[in-house]
């Protein structure tokens, strides 16, 4: 019975060992996951910071081409800049 006993200690302990590293396991894929959540997360809001600041660039480009004095350029350069002024008026127009 004692050696019965022992055994059934050590296969315990063992089992105990086991589900206590599958804990460990579990939790660090828990972790993990986390952490990639949250990376993407970053990603998500750096690529959405990104279209701002195009945004505001070509908005930027837009206005100079907006306040460009069109007589001052010769005929070829003239009329593209007054249809280009004219596309950017109607994209603002609403």
């Amino acid at each position: 019975m004692e050696a019965f006993m022992a055994q059934f200690k050590a296969y315990t302990k063992v089992t105990a060992q086991k589900a206590k590293a599958k804990e460990g396991t579990v939790e660090k894929r828990v972790r993990v996951a986390g952490e990639k959540e949250r990376v993407a997360g970053e990603k998500v809001r750096v690529a959405e910071e990104k279209v701002r600041v195009d945004k505001e660039k070509n908005e930027l480009k837009e206005w100079d081409v907006l306040t460009v004095d069109v007589d001052s350029y010769p005929e070829p350069k003239r009329s593209t800049l007054k249809k280009m002024q004219e596309k950017i008026m109607k994209k603002y127009e609403s």
